[in-house]
């Protein structure tokens, strides 16, 4: 067994995340800071960074395989669709924002 892995069952400490930081491919995030709020664009970049996150750790590797294997591929295409959806609202954000300035 590896040393860092968690043998109780225990819930994890959840903090709020702000966005991805410079080292996304490791899926470190940074906890909100309010005494440094960043501005709109560089928010809605991280949102975007955030959203297709999720959505390549819903579609690849173990997630899809398990959906298979319990019968819950549904509401896993489901959870896709729904990411979809927020990643196209985004976009059309930016694309508001870009058009006033």
């Amino acid at each position: 067994m590896r040393g860092d892995m968690r043998t109780d069952n225990s819930p994890t400490e959840r903090r709020p995340v702000a966005g991805v930081d410079g080292g996304m491919h490791r899926g470190e995030a940074q906890p909100i800071d309010d005494e440094t709020s960043l501005p709109v664009g560089d928010q809605l970049s991280q949102l975007m960074d955030l959203l297709v996150t999720i959505r390549l750790n819903l579609t690849t590797g173990v997630m899809p395989r398990a959906a298979r294997i319990t019968g819950t591929s549904d509401r896993l295409y489901g959870a896709v669709d729904h990411v979809d959806a927020a990643i196209r609202v985004a976009k059309d954000v930016v694309l508001q924002l870009q058009t006033r300035s």
